[in-house]
């Protein structure tokens, strides 16, 4: 396995890092004031949002997976966000693999005077579906990562996902994509 497959999710969160790092000490300025038509006062999420997400991986040696993962939500709070998945996984010497479910993240944000300063937001999940390799199979896993929202309306996310498949093919990866939200 290299580490160039997980470079840009290292370089993304070392930036974001430093981004939460650098803003440690602000406080929010604009924590009333609201964005323009949405009734609320940042660019997270609020209860209601819906989220649409396209994650990925490619590894370009040869015989290696790729993935293409999407997920619809909605947050029935600025915290939690409840939803479904469905994901492909495969590869030239690997066997392909289907998944869909459903899934609920719960996004980890800053409190306070800082609430909303940052625009960085890790979360943690959980997945329950089937995996269909030939096969189907019930599903468990989780999930964690971090999304970055350039607006109110996009954030670039990085996730990891361990899916445990009953049949016994786990999948096991790092990906990362966009996301778009519906206020």
């Amino acid at each position: 396995m290299s580490i160039l497959r997980y470079a840009p999710c290292l370089m993304f969160a070392l930036v974001s890092l430093t981004t939460v790092v650098a803003n440690a000490d602000t406080p929010n300025q604009n924590a009333n004031t609201l964005l323009p038509g949405t009734g609320q006062s940042s660019i997270l999420p609020a209860a209601k949002t819906r989220e649409v997400d396209a994650l990925g991986m490619l590894q370009l040696e040869s015989g290696h997976p790729y993935s293409l993962v999407g997920t619809y939500g909605s947050f029935t709070s600025p915290d939690v966000e409840l939803g479904g998945t469905v994901g492909y996984f495969g590869g030239d010497n690997t066997r392909s693999q289907r998944f869909f479910g459903g899934v609920a993240n719960y996004h980890i944000r800053q409190r306070g005077d800082l609430a909303d300063a940052s625009p960085l937001v890790p979360y943690l999940g959980l997945f329950a579906g089937y995996a269909i390799n030939g096969d189907k199979a019930f599903s468990i896993g989780g999930q964690g990562g971090i999304k970055y929202f350039v607006n109110q309306n996009a954030a670039i996310l990085c996730e990891y996902e361990y899916r445990s498949v009953k049949s016994g093919s786990n999948i096991s990866e790092l990906i990362f994509g966009f996301g778009t939200f519906f206020h």
